[in-house]
């Protein structure tokens, strides 16, 4: 209005807003094993605002894949938020409580009970092997606080082992976002899931790794591969 200019780093909230995880009226997508919902901002009644778009399957409770930008130009202006926001479960779970699913003591209930004893288990799961959330629409793609805080959802994050997490899937974030901003382009980002981890048991058979069978549910598969 008076010609100021005000730098992006400049800009702020002094109430921060909350996200709203949408589902988009039953639209299918993933070759029909996944319905569409969005991560987003309601502004009122008739106007709300995507973020992410989420290709999420019921039958297994698992994300196929999401869909976001980056806005090559403003995305290195973003703020920087001390510490990380809780993860959101959302309304998408029948699953009592995902964030127990994800903890190491989950994971060494579960695993000795789908492969053998903890002896041979800790082959897979140790300390410095083990599964830990990672998300799909990476926090560090969006500039404000609010817009990072929107990916904490559990609906954006699959199981990943912890040093694929921050190594080659950390390796592939980045390039998409120095890409992005070095071209001051506008990237178009889909991210996704392929297929069940199996991992083989005492006897040598593959067996399917699933957090929810803590809760004696097979949902929430661990990922066989993973894409960008």
């Amino acid at each position: 209005q008076d010609n100021e200019v005000i730098l992006w780093s400049e800009l702020g909230c002094l109430v921060r807003p909350r996200p709203d995880l949408k589902g988009n009226s039953g639209e299918s997508c993933g070759n029909q094993q996944g319905k569409l919902h969005t991560i987003g901002w309601q502004i009122d009644k008739k106007f709300f605002i995507p973020q992410i778009d989420i290709c999420f399957n019921k039958d297994l409770e698992t994300t196929l894949y999401t869909h976001h930008f980056i806005h090559g130009r403003y995305v290195d202006a973003q703020g920087n938020e001390k510490g990380r926001p809780r993860f959101k479960q959302g309304t998408l779970f029948s699953l009592n409580n995902v964030d127990v699913l994800y903890k190491r003591k989950s994971q060494e209930k579960l695993l000795p009970q789908l492969l053998g004893a903890p002896d041979y288990v800790a082959k897979f799961l140790n300390n410095k092997n083990f599964l830990t959330r990672g998300h799909l629409s990476r926090d560090a793609d969006f500039v404000t606080e609010a817009e990072q805080d929107a990916t904490y959802y559990f609906a954006n994050i699959v199981p990943q082992w912890n040093g694929f997490n921050g190594g080659n899937w950390l390796i592939v974030e980045n390039a998409a976002r120095d890409l992005a901003i070095s071209r001051e382009q506008t990237l178009s980002i889909w991210s996704g899931t392929h297929g069940v981890l199996h991992l083989p048991d005492e006897q040598g058979n593959n067996v399917p790794i699933y957090l929810g069978l803590v809760e004696n549910k097979k949902l929430l598969p661990v990922p066989e591969l993973m894409w960008k």
